[in-house]
């Protein structure tokens, strides 16, 4: 049984290349269906596409595509890499957190790159998101221990 990795992936771009993409991404209901997304055969579907399988819920407004959802073990970069090098005028902003692996992170990919705005640690992610909202949790999540005599206060 795989980690659920959680993702949250806002694309942009050429309101065509948006709706062609739109298509192809609601084609078959409840989940992703990499071989026809990407128009190819997929022999290595982790290398392809990042994971084994990734079922998001998929919202067309007008000027973007918003996918909110879980993966396999790990976030889809490689999937939102091809895929902007199929339709060259979007750009994809991705935001991940795997607790179960510990990792978290945004990246920014177009056709031309994958740029990583922090790639690191879950709770490095959750600081890089909102600092003081994580020093608040970090006090709280201390507190309980020391309430619940699992840490000590005694040297």
């Amino acid at each position: 049984m795989a980690n659920h990795c959680y993702n949250s992936i806002i694309i942009k771009g050429n309101l065509e290349q948006l709706k062609e993409l739109y298509k192809l991404l609601i084609k078959e209901e409840d989940y992703l269906n990499f071989k026809h997304i990407l128009n190819q055969e997929i022999l290595d579907v982790n290398k392809m596409v990042g994971t084994n399988w990734f079922a998001p819920d998929v919202e067309f407004q007008e000027g973007s595509i918003t996918l909110s959802g879980r993966s396999a073990w790990s976030p889809p970069i490689p999937l939102f890499e091809n895929l902007t090098k199929r339709f060259s005028s979007l750009s994809v902003n991705m935001k991940f957190e795997e607790f179960g692996l510990g990792i978290g992170g945004e990246v920014e990919i177009n056709g031309e790159r994958t740029k990583e705005l922090f790639v690191g640690s879950y709770w490095g992610y959750k600081a890089y998101k909102n600092y003081l909202k994580f020093v608040e949790y970090a006090k709280n999540e201390v507190a309980y221990y020391i309430d619940d005599w699992l840490v000590s206060t005694k040297v």
